[in-house]
């Protein structure tokens, strides 16, 4: 199945069961993670765009997986109070509590572009 259509408006490209409202299966998929960091840790970005990340206690320091060149994803801290800090080969990217920033990948470094 290239292409499918579910009862719930669910739109899948590549899959027959999408979990988004759009979901594109494959190297640039399209779909939505909700992580919790209580404590540091890696977050894989394997066919995700929008990553929410909600920071439990302190700041929290995240590592991201590799990504495939060219692939965006954007990292929310849902936390109020809290900052997440994403750990990767360009350096240390922090977000502030509330806020969130573009990343894009290189194929060797994830880059801030906000």
């Amino acid at each position: 199945t290239r292409f499918s259509i579910l009862g719930d408006g669910k739109i899948g490209i590549n899959t027959q069961t999408p979990t988004t409202n759009l979901y594109v299966q494959g190297s640039y998929g399209t779909s939505t993670n909700n992580e919790t960091a209580s404590s540091s840790g890696s977050i894989s970005v394997v066919d995700k765009s929008t990553i929410f990340v909600s920071v439990n206690s302190g700041n929290q320091t995240i590592t991201l997986t590799d990504g495939v060149i060219g692939q965006r994803i954007v990292i929310i801290n849902t936390s109020p109070t809290n900052s997440a800090t994403i750990s990767n080969a360009a350096g240390n990217i922090t977000i502030s509590p509330n806020k969130g920033t573009h990343l894009v990948y290189d194929g060797a470094k994830w880059y801030s572009l906000s």
